[in-house]
């Protein structure tokens, strides 16, 4: 029977001694211990499997994991994890290797977004770099049922020690694995039952017409000052004069472009607080130029039904909101109507003209102003764009500089359409007839982990020959020579993706492979070649002419600039 000594906040149990002749517990079994009460919980928690490391064995080499979802209720910062599994692994004697941190990520299955630093320990698992892995808690790895049958099987695979706040569990134990992944399904249940609540209490919210969510352009929040609990919204009155003034420029006709250039000369921020030409660094720490109001963000902002004063629920119209509509129910289908209306209609009465989206053009919307920055779009020539038979004439055409936003100054350059044309064919050909051009298109991050893989892929191959020897003699019964092969040729497919050099796109190698580059440029449509230009290229600058008024072609070299390579970000 385990005793119990001491008291207060630090309580040891101790279990029957390793090979005691009366405690009935085989040489190898490892002994537990309660070490402490949990600081936070105040509850009995941290339990260490104390198993003494033999002087022929390596110290096992750890990596920790620490995570924090956006939930603010969460009783431990990153820091604070990690801190702890430090200590652990000190008591233990353990190697720490790595130490990976996901902040403010969810690990859910109702989440979208990427962990990379579990991706990563995931890596170094396959990779045979680890002996070990540290959790503070087993919720801090992950919620999801697949990741975690994925990462058992690798944990099994690999016979890793599994620390868990102070609690090791050997993989390669089944009862031990037990118990981990009903602590792992313990973890989904209640972020299903989690979520569950929360579903209900939102449906709820929208039926009783109450506010949700980030306020929509044209409304602000009231907040209790003392509390600081929500107690409704209201329209914003520099925002609200904004949508009844767009609302009335519909109304007279105006097109979504024109109102789009209105508000960007007018220096009014869009729904995101940004105005029009106004440098920015996004959430991959890019530099960006905002675009200020476009017709995309335009008809966003005046298509919520919000602004009529209903609450909406998951794309549905449930109730009568809270709140002081900004347009009346008759203004807000006016908008509506409007929006739906193609800009030209036929000459008969209820019949609509709709353009072809398709593309007619090789670089409009691919290349950009080397002035400005803004796109360059196809335009006709005064008087010519049409050839007497009625098809286009790309010499009647000219690539124009659009600018940078709506209303934004343009025209930095113009250029002949036929002349652009065929100056990107030239570059292109010119630079896919190197011999060595895939050198720039093919993955070469890592070359030491390809190398690992095929070396793996060899192990592996063998392995399978192995198992199949061994089950033709009866050493292994099939059944469990079938699951180990699974596991095996799930790991040797992931090896192969691993070992197999990549190019970005098919129509690089097509290039790249051609003995006759034109023919087989030429011998596309322009969707491919369109498609081709995305993938190959890094940016095309259309330069501005350096004698202006000169109708006499320039060289390629003064035409365009293409920067080739595999596109970034």
């Amino acid at each position: 029977m385990d005793q119990v000594v001491g008291s207060g906040p630090v309580l040891v149990v101790e279990s029957p001694v390793r090979d005691h002749p009366l405690s009935g517990v085989p040489k190898n079994q490892t002994a537990t211990k309660l070490l402490h009460r949990h600081p936070r919980a105040g509850t009995i928690s941290d339990v260490e499997n104390i198993a003494p490391l033999s002087l022929e064995d390596p110290r096992p080499r750890v990596a920790l994991y620490a995570r924090v979802s956006l939930d603010r209720r969460e009783r431990a910062s990153v820091e604070e994890q990690l801190a702890d599994l430090h200590a652990t692994i000190k008591r233990l004697g353990w190697v720490p290797i790595a130490e990976l941190a996901d902040n403010d990520v969810p690990a859910s299955r109702y989440s979208r977004e990427d962990r990379p630093a579990w991706l990563q320990l995931l890596r170094l698992i396959r990779s045979g770099a680890l002996d070990a892995v540290g959790f503070w808690e087993l919720s801090r790895s992950t919620r999801r049922r697949v990741e975690w049958a994925e990462f058992a099987e690798l944990a099994i695979d690999h016979r890793l020690r599994i620390l868990v706040g102070s609690s090791v569990y050997n993989a390669d134990n089944p009862n031990e694995m037990h118990i981990l992944d009903m602590m792992a399904t313990q973890g989904i249940l209640e972020v299903g039952q989690s979520s569950k609540r929360l579903r209900r209490f939102q449906r709820a919210n929208a039926e009783q017409g109450r506010p949700a969510g980030v306020p929509g352009y044209g409304y602000r929040r009231r907040y209790d000052p003392a509390t600081g609990r929500l107690i409704g919204q209201e329209p914003d009155p520099a925002e609200a004069e904004v949508v009844r003034m767009v609302a009335q420029w519909i109304k007279a006709g105006w097109s979504i472009n024109r109102i789009a250039g209105e508000l960007n000369r007018r220096r009014i921020p869009t729904e995101r607080g940004r105005l029009a030409g106004e440098r920015y660094v996004d959430s991959r720490g890019r530099e960006r130029v905002a675009l200020g109001w476009v017709p995309a963000n335009l008809r966003r902002v005046m298509s919520r039904p919000e602004l009529k004063g209903v609450r909406t629920h998951k794309g549905q119209e449930v109730a009568r909101g809270q709140w002081e509509p900004v347009l009346s129910p008759t203004e807000w289908a006016e908008v509506q109507a409007a929006f739906t209306r193609t800009r030209r209609r036929a000459a008969a009465a209820g019949q609509r003209f709709s353009r072809d989206g398709a593309a007619r053009w090789l670089l409009s919307g691919g290349a950009v102003c080397d002035v400005c920055g803004g796109d360059i779009r196809a335009v006709p020539r005064r008087g010519h764009g049409r050839a007497p038979d009625g098809e286009v004439d790309p010499a009647g055409w000219r690539y124009r500089c659009a600018g940078l936003y709506e209303g934004a100054p343009m025209g930095h350059v113009s250029r002949r359409a036929d002349w652009l044309d065929e100056a990107v064919e030239v570059l292109v050909v010119r630079e896919f007839a190197r011999p060595d051009v895939l050198e720039a298109f093919v993955d070469r991050e890592g070359p030491e982990e390809v190398e690992r893989a095929r070396v793996e892929i060899l192990k592996i191959e063998e392995e399978l020959r192995q198992l199949e020897e061994d089950v033709e003699v009866g050493l292994v019964t099939p059944r469990i020579a079938s699951a180990r092969e699974r596991a095996l040729q799930r790991q040797l497919e992931e090896l192969r993706q691993a070992a197999r050099p990549r190019l970005v796109d098919p129509l690089v190698a097509r290039l790249a492979d051609a003995e006759d580059v034109l023919a087989v440029w030429r011998g596309w449509g322009l969707d491919q070649r369109r498609a081709a230009l995305r993938v190959a290229t890094r940016e095309i600058r259309v330069l501005p002419a350096r004698v202006p008024g000169r109708n006499t072609r320039p060289p390629v070299e003064e035409l365009v600039r293409i920067v080739f390579g595999p596109p970034q970000g």
